[in-house]
């Protein structure tokens, strides 16, 4: 009985361990490789596995940007519009000056995308300028600057 025990513990601690390599293995793929991936996914249609490589990136410079765009793409192809639409809303917070291009991209990802973008932009430029206003009153002012182009641009 003891000996049985010992051996499922044996088993569960390999199967996490197994769970953990793999996850870092995923982790350790970089935000330009996982975004050179999915767009290669993208561009056969194959969406969904686009879109796992690209679930979790999260938007800290210009490449997980992109990253978050084309998950955004990816919901859209794949007919997921209300998702889509909370993507499209996370690109135009981060990136408000952002426009999909027009020959890259089918009529149904451009319309969806505009429509979203077009509703939450006054909003999103409201925000950036109290923002910066905030920013340049607490003497911040490179901050204030960063605000400032974001709502300008």
């Amino acid at each position: 009985m003891r000996k049985s025990v010992v051996h499922r513990w044996s088993l569960v601690v390999g199967l996490l361990a197994c769970v953990a390599t793999a996850a870092a293995g995923q982790e350790a793929i970089s935000i330009s490789d996982r975004l050179a991936k999915a767009k290669a996914l993208y561009a056969s249609a194959e969406y969904e596995e686009a879109l796992s490589l690209l679930t979790g990136v999260a938007m800290a410079d210009a490449e997980a940007a992109e990253a978050a765009q084309y998950r955004a793409f990816c919901l859209v192809a794949l007919g997921r519009n209300d998702d889509a639409h909370s993507a499209i809303e996370v690109v135009v917070r981060e990136s408000p000056t952002f426009v999909p291009s027009q020959t890259e991209f089918s009529p149904r990802v451009l319309t969806l995308f505009n429509d979203t973008r077009r509703k939450l932009l006054p909003t999103v430029m409201v925000h950036l300028y109290r923002e910066g206003r905030q920013a340049y009153h607490a003497k911040a002012h490179e901050r204030a600057l960063e605000r400032d182009d974001a709502a300008v641009d």
